[in-house]
């Protein structure tokens, strides 16, 4: 039975995409291969499905979906709950980073210090 070739009987299914691992699993594909989250708002890393919402992989920074962050915004008890769940995750952030827990108000009056510094570092350029 040299010549004869063998066939099998096995059923193709169609390809339905990557599979993904459970949990949050740190990935390579910058959402290439599974789907977009967000990028994160600190570091500017892209962060996939497989990834998932909760701390920067990177830097350690929240980094969450359009409809999570409508959530938090609310600040409500139902945003505190979603809060806690993402950021509960910290075993697979960078452990050089320490402070993963910033707060919004933290992150606008930084906002806020950055953005009249520049308007300083601006007047003082017209004045030359």
């Amino acid at each position: 039975m040299v010549g004869k070739a063998q066939t099998s009987n096995q059923i193709k299914l169609p390809y339905d995409g990557p599979r993904l691992k459970p949990g949050r699993h740190f990935c390579h594909c910058q959402a290439r291969i599974h789907g977009l989250v967000r990028n994160c708002l600190s570091c500017g890393r892209v962060t996939c499905t497989q990834e998932g919402s909760g701390p920067c992989f990177n830097c350690g920074n929240l980094v969450c979906t359009r409809e999570e962050r409508q959530i938090l915004d609310e600040n409500s008890k139902r945003s505190y709950e979603l809060l806690q769940r993402l950021m509960s995750d910290n075993s697979s952030i960078n452990p050089q980073k320490k402070d993963t827990t910033k707060s919004f108000s933290h992150l606008g009056s930084s906002f806020l210090q950055a953005n009249e510094y520049k308007q300083k570092l601006l007047a003082a350029d017209n004045n030359k």
